[in-house]
């Protein structure tokens, strides 16, 4: 089976609480109804092994899937569930308290340096 095909291949993810680690599930979405021996029922392809090869240094090697923005959306999703979260996130809330913070450290050094008394705080300002 190729795993080109980007409206085919999903990718999930889930947290495992008994091993601490996340757990990555590839399915090829294509929807077949195929009975084994003893009658039981298989509706799609799952994988279940990752070959490792060796390359050359420095070697460029094709991707080992592709998949759809959509996709990615549910890959990061689960993730966001399992508790991962991106190095830096930025939050407006998290900026603007760190911009008032700024803003009133420069206040106060430009009312000490003048020797200005500071005016009063108005209410919800």
């Amino acid at each position: 089976m190729s795993i080109d095909d980007t409206d085919r291949i999903e990718i999930r993810a889930r947290y495992e609480p008994w091993s601490g680690k996340i757990a990555f599930y590839v399915f090829d979405r294509h929807d077949f109804v195929e009975h084994d021996n003893e009658g039981h029922a298989y509706g799609k392809h799952v994988a279940t092994n990752i070959t490792m090869e060796p390359c050359l240094e420095g070697h460029q090697t094709d991707p080992i899937l592709h998949i759809n923005e959509e996709d990615a959306q549910k890959l990061i999703n689960d993730l966001w569930e399992a508790g991962i979260r991106p190095n830096e996130i930025y939050h407006k809330d998290d900026l603007l308290n760190a911009m008032n913070g700024h803003l009133e450290d420069m206040r106060a050094i430009v009312f000490n340096k003048l020797k200005v008394a500071k005016p009063n705080k108005k209410e919800g300002v």
